[in-house]
């Protein structure tokens, strides 16, 4: 009896083998169809996503890594975030989160559209703050700008009070020092280094507050000294 319970497990053991190895091998677990969503089209076209995945129609399903195919499609500059699934019984289905550009960076190459973190996207221009003056490398999309003035640029950007972050169209970076905040219809803000932000600030909302309503604002407000702004005309 006890041979009989071994011969049935070994015989069960064999068919399930049999089985997988003919799910693997069965033509309706092929890949057949993409499905990409979540892009823009113009950032990240659908053709741009499924060459990135490097799976073919006809690869088996199975047999596509998932986290693998995330990777290497989150190589892609504007992808933030992939998430990949497996749709049965023939599709694969990528769902791309896209990074959002916070500047426009203008260099000898002409301009660049850039992240928040310095991660570089593609060429072009869109309707967004300027960084001008910035020291720079040749720039190339999925590259990083590492150059410690654009950090300071940007960190000043984001910490800038609404009422003036709203009037911000470019900001001049030659060196850290003289980082210089340009605003439409209102002064040049010289601001400096990405430091004493808090009081840097007060003192231009101050300053901008103060002299804006007179007959002659100034063109110039200087809060790289916080304690002892400085105003004048160009």
């Amino acid at each position: 009896m006890k041979f009989v319970r071994i011969l049935a497990l070994l015989l069960v053991g064999v068919l399930v083998y049999q089985g997988g190895r003919a799910v693997e091998r069965s033509r309706s677990l092929q890949l057949d169809e993409f499905q990409v969503e979540g892009n823009t089209e113009a950032r990240i076209s659908t053709d741009a996503v499924v060459e990135a995945t490097d799976a073919r129609v006809g690869d088996h399903l199975l047999g596509i890594s998932t986290e693998e195919v995330s990777k290497k499609v989150e190589l892609m500059p504007w992808v933030a975030k992939a998430r990949v699934e497996r749709i049965l019984p023939s599709t694969l289905r990528i769902s791309v989160e896209e990074r959002e550009p916070s500047f426009e960076v203008l260099t000898g190459q002409g301009p660049f559209l850039v992240d928040a973190g310095g991660l570089v996207l593609q060429p072009g221009s869109e309707e967004l703050v300027k960084i001008v003056d910035l020291p720079l490398s040749l720039l190339s999309p999925g590259g990083r700008i590492s150059a410690p003035e654009f950090t300071h640029a940007s960190r000043i950007l984001r910490s800038l009070p609404a009422g003036i972050r709203t009037t911000v169209t470019s900001i001049r970076a030659p060196s850290i020092d003289q980082i210089q905040i340009e605003t439409a219809d209102g002064p040049t803000i010289y601001y400096g280094a990405a430091e004493q932000m808090e009081e840097k600030n007060f003192a231009a909302e101050a300053v901008i507050e103060r002299t804006m309503q007179g007959s002659s604002p100034p063109t110039i407000v200087d809060v790289r000294v916080p304690s002892r702004p400085v105003t004048r005309a160009r």
